[in-house]
């Protein structure tokens, strides 16, 4: 799956309105950033650097907001269902 439709499949099941690679730093905005990072990184075998790139955020802040979203897989059954759900919905389109 290309990272756009990934991103577009993210934002419409999560309803987003917002458009991601602004320069918003709200926890909500940087959350779902992280998780189509997550995402991309899982389903399209892409580098942190591309997401970064698309994103328009540097390489290392991402890396770093991808590992809080592991880590929170971690800790949270019911986050770790959530993403679940999600990466089998993506890999079904």
């Amino acid at each position: 799956m290309l990272f756009r439709s990934l991103y577009a499949m993210y934002a419409k099941t999560m309803g987003l309105t917002k458009q991601l690679a602004s320069s918003g730093r709200d926890r909500y905005t940087s959350e779902a950033r992280q998780v189509i990072g997550w995402l991309a990184l899982k389903t399209d075998n892409l580098t942190l650097t591309q997401v970064a790139q698309y994103f328009g955020r540097d390489v290392t802040t991402l890396s770093r907001g991808v590992k809080r979203i592991e880590e929170s897989i971690l800790k949270s059954k019911t986050f770790a269902k959530k993403l679940e759900n999600l990466n089998n919905t993506i890999a079904q389109a």
